[in-house]
């Protein structure tokens, strides 16, 4: 009997979910490793780390995070992976912020929720860039500017937290409307300069 039972378990063992939080940190911050697995799990990390008490980790560089579980009479191996990215303390480095926008009322605007939990609260934007081909509203924080290709950068989010939720938005261009689906973009972007406080 109990040997039936262990082969069931073996036969349904799988990672439900699996999380490190945050996953955007600064160099010696802790990390936490979440996960619901059903079975025996293993932990790989690279480059290796020492764990810390609680399942924590503390990152110097970007680490990459894989658990597995074995399963079912082959002894297949069932996974999940994710990376932590390390960002450095100076200079800033970009983090790209994008979302997928809808043409209404004149515009293409759309937001990216980014969960604050997922970035080390050392870290904080300097300065914000669009690119080249159109204008873009940027909204983060109770703060916003209009960015434009002849003013392509803004520090109107210096000291925000990269976390949180970013709107995009940008009016349409002569001959553009919101009809025409299939030429407007899908997307817009900006980059913002993400470096570790003090």
């Amino acid at each position: 009997m109990l040997a039936i039972a262990t082969l069931a378990l073996g036969c349904a063992a799988k990672v439900n979910r699996f999380a490190v939080v945050p996953s955007h940190v600064c160099a010696g911050t802790p990390v936490k490793l979440e996960m619901d697995v059903v079975g025996s799990p293993t932990v790989t990390i690279d480059p290796p780390l020492q764990p810390e008490p609680n399942q924590t980790y503390i990152p110097q560089q970007t680490t990459h995070f894989v658990v597995s579980v074995r399963r079912g009479p082959l002894n297949s191996k069932e996974g999940s992976e994710t990376e932590v990215k390390v960002m450095p303390g100076t200079p800033a480095e970009p983090d790209e912020i994008t979302a997928a926008v809808v043409c209404q009322d004149q515009r293409l605007a759309g937001a990216i929720p980014r969960a604050p939990g997922e970035w080390d609260p050392r870290l904080r934007v300097t300065t914000v860039e669009s690119g080249p081909d159109r204008e873009i509203v940027v909204s983060h924080e109770g703060r916003e500017a209009h960015l434009t290709p002849q003013g392509p950068s803004t520090s109107a989010f210096e000291g925000t937290s990269p976390g949180g939720t970013w709107t995009l938005w940008s009016p349409l261009r002569n001959g553009e409307q919101c009809d025409m689906s299939p030429v407007l973009p899908n997307f817009l972007n900006v980059s913002a300069q993400v470096s570790c406080g003090n």
